[in-house]
């Protein structure tokens, strides 16, 4: 009898790969063999939390990369355009989330 698979993608998939396992890391994280047995709804349930889990972390870190990268530019953008004419420039208050 085979051993039971958790998490992982085989050549026997049901599920096609999405591009590249090395260009595209979601790919071999996030994909489980669609015909994969599990022993009992607990562990099923234990697998797709995980996977969850791992999703919201990549989308958090994704988040916190644009807010910087926008942070960042905005600065720039100030520094190479400073405030020109005659009337004042009014004070912004920019929220920056550091996540």
């Amino acid at each position: 009898m085979e051993p039971k698979r958790r998490g992982s993608l085989s050549e026997d998939s049901d599920l096609p790969q999405a591009g590249n396992p090395k260009e595209n890391g979601l790919t071999t994280v996030l994909l489980t063999p669609a015909s994969q047995n599990f022993a009992s709804w607990h562990d099923f349930s234990i697998c797709l939390v995980r996977d969850v889990h791992k999703l919201f972390c990549v989308v958090i870190g994704l988040l916190g990369s644009m807010i910087r990268d926008m942070a960042e530019a905005v600065t720039q953008w100030e520094q190479l355009n400073p405030p020109q004419g005659g009337e004042p420039e009014k004070p912004r208050n920019l929220v920056l989330l550091g996540l």
